[in-house]
């Protein structure tokens, strides 16, 4: 349905700023690896298989973090 295909990439567009917002503020989530510094989307999002009536998607993060060895 490229209605709700549309609704789909529009969602990951939301997503997408939220994590800005989230980098921006510094608003990480807690790894035991170590101290996070920064989550970015590094690709667009895009189907990763894709049926008459459903599909999956996909989108990439970057997670830099800090840790003492």
């Amino acid at each position: 349905d490229p209605e709700q295909n549309l609704e789909n990439l529009q969602f990951f567009d939301i997503l997408k700023e939220w994590v800005y917002t989230q980098n921006k503020a510094k608003n990480f989530p807690i790894i035991s690896e170590g101290e996070v510094l920064s989550i970015l989307p590094i690709k667009t999002q895009y189907a990763v298989s894709a049926t008459a009536d459903s599909a999956i998607y996909q989108i990439q993060c970057a997670l830099t973090y800090w840790r003492e060895d």
